[in-house]
């Protein structure tokens, strides 16, 4: 491979965009390589672009001649420019030659002008090109881009081993002023010129990921990847499960048996995102677990990519109802957030709702209600960090335990009223009901209808009838099931049919009833519905 210095490299060693010539200004015409020795110029960069000397072709012969023929060939030979043999370029150029390996530019810059003027006469077409190759490398390290570009892009037409390291140089230079598109052009190219070398497919990859086009950055990595470059999986595992959700689960796979790979902060990435891929399955559990021990080992606790994925963590083991653990995970995460940044922040509020759940679950009630008020009474004092919908909810899950634990929640229902939310003030009806606060769910219920969608009208009315008729207020129940019944889909009208016979049979009224659950029936069966066996069991009791 010719190309010295990956992407990375030449992107690390780019200086402040204010140093960068401007690459769409117009070149000059004349020759930059005719500059006079005594022009200052700065070194400041770092790259070493030393390429051995192409093969020469030598201009005259050393055969012998016959003494007859050697007095009228010697003028002719006299007449003819007398150009430097490949020895003698090499002896001269070969301090010029280190002082580029050495980066010292400005000076390899003064000897070259000088050694040109000097031996101007006795250059070849080839020995020119050969030097202005040189000028080229020079020219970059000391990033005199325009410059640069004028002499490379002649020669990259030349047919000359040293074409594919200008081509390189012509790529990080396009990178270091910005200019992505040229940079791309100069890659494909090369592309063209290596027969596809994997590693010039990895640095085709950075540049589409660079222009914002993952899709083509993913080809070009799986083909730098299937011909042999381990690097180029780790580029596809960062970009693949948004561009192939099928084929990353295999890719991650292999990126995590393969054990030379070094990143262990890519691995950790590997790990999450296979977690979110595979749950509910168990082994996503195990895949966060993992990553979450890397990240430990790399960054630390402290490191906020840390606290992020123990709280994923203990997230999971809560739908995996591993509600020990889980309150464990919430409570070192409450711990360290609060010694970092305090708690009137975002994530430990979060942390503390889970927290809540956990103690619940682990029928720790007083704790959890407890824990879920701290953590409402801290979301209300930092509103520009926190949702009105968390804060709701919030008032929703305190409502929730004070339900089940029969404690007066007259205070927290009020609040709750006031939200305005017609999904949570149904839910919370729904739960009263349960629960056999029958006159609560009606206030609730009546409450969510002044705040709600056409579509949530139809549901927290059909709920609303259900308390009517629990309440024995069987004319109201039976209204508001009829209503319900005009707005519903055909398919919904049966349980609306149902409920209505169950409400007539509840007020003795056996006529309606059956009436009713013959309706309910005949739609049963027009839909092909689940609940025609249940139907056929209710009609049996007349």
């Amino acid at each position: 491979m010719l190309t010295e210095k990956s992407l990375d490299d030449s992107l690390n060693d780019s200086l402040q965009p204010s140093q960068l010539k401007n690459l769409e200004e117009e070149f000059e015409t004349n020759q930059m390589i005719n500059q006079e020795s005594s022009v200052k110029l700065v070194n400041n960069s770092s790259y070493n672009y030393v390429k051995p000397q192409c093969s020469y072709r030598y201009t005259y012969s050393s055969e012998e001649h016959s003494s007859d023929e050697e007095e009228s060939q010697q003028s002719k030979f006299q007449q003819q420019p007398q150009f430097l043999t490949f020895g003698q370029i090499d002896s001269n150029l070969g301090e010029i030659k280190e002082l580029i390996k050495q980066h010292n530019y400005q000076q390899a810059y003064q000897q070259l002008v000088i050694f040109q003027e000097a031996k101007q006469d006795q250059l070849s077409q080839e020995n020119k090109q050969y030097l202005q190759y040189l000028f080229t490398q020079i020219y970059f390290g000391l990033q005199m881009y325009r410059e640069m570009f004028q002499i490379a892009n002649q020669i990259i037409n030349y047919d000359r081993d040293y074409v594919d390291h200008t081509l390189d140089m012509l790529i990080n230079a396009s990178l270091l002023i910005n200019n992505l598109e040229l940079a791309l052009q100069y890659q494909l190219q090369l592309i063209n010129r290596s027969n596809y070398d994997q590693n010039e497919q990895l640095r085709l990859g950075k540049i589409y990921m660079l222009l914002g086009k993952p899709v083509e950055a993913y080809f070009s990595f799986l083909g730098s990847y299937k011909a042999g470059n381990q690097e180029a999986l780790e580029q596809l595992i960062e970009i693949g499960n948004d561009v192939d959700q099928r084929a990353f689960p295999g890719l991650a796979y292999k990126y995590i048996n393969n054990k030379s790979q070094k990143n262990h902060k890519v691995l950790a990435k590997t790990l999450f995102t296979l977690a979110k891929i595979e749950y509910p399955n168990k082994t996503s559990l195990q895949h966060q677990e993992q990553g979450y021990s890397i990240l430990v080992q790399v960054n630390g606790m402290n490191d906020q990519n840390t606290i992020k994925a123990l709280c994923n963590l203990a997230c999971m083991r809560l739908q995996f109802q591993q509600w020990q653990e889980a309150e464990k995970d919430f409570e070192l995460c409450l711990q360290i957030i609060s010694q970092l940044e305090g708690q009137a922040n975002k994530q430990f509020i979060f942390c503390l709702q889970k927290f809540s759940q956990c103690l619940y679950q682990s029928k720790k009630y007083e704790q959890s209600l407890e824990t879920l008020e701290r953590c409402f009474n801290l979301a209300s004092q930092s509103l520009n960090v926190i949702k009105k919908e968390f804060l709701d909810r919030l008032l929703f899950n305190n409502a929730y335990i004070k339900i089940t634990m029969k404690q007066n929640c007259s205070d927290i229902l009020a609040k709750l009223i006031t939200t305005q939310n017609s999904v949570l003030l149904n839910e919370i009806g729904i739960i009263l009901q349960k629960h056999e606060y029958i006159d609560e769910a009606i206030e609730l219920y009546n409450e969510a209808l002044n705040w709600s969608t056409n579509d949530q009208h139809v549901l927290i009315s059909f709920n609303l009838a259900g308390c009517y008729g629990l309440k024995k207020d069987y004319t109201r129940s039976v209204d508001l099931y009829k209503q319900c019944s005009i707005e519903m889909d055909d398919r919904l009208k049966c349980d609306i049919e149902r409920k209505i016979s169950q409400v007539y049979y509840s007020c003795s009224k056996f006529r309606e009833s059956l009436f009713h659950l013959k309706r309910a029936y005949q739609l049963a069966k027009e839909f092909n519905l689940d609940c025609i066996s249940e139907i056929k069991q209710e009609l049996k009791k007349f």
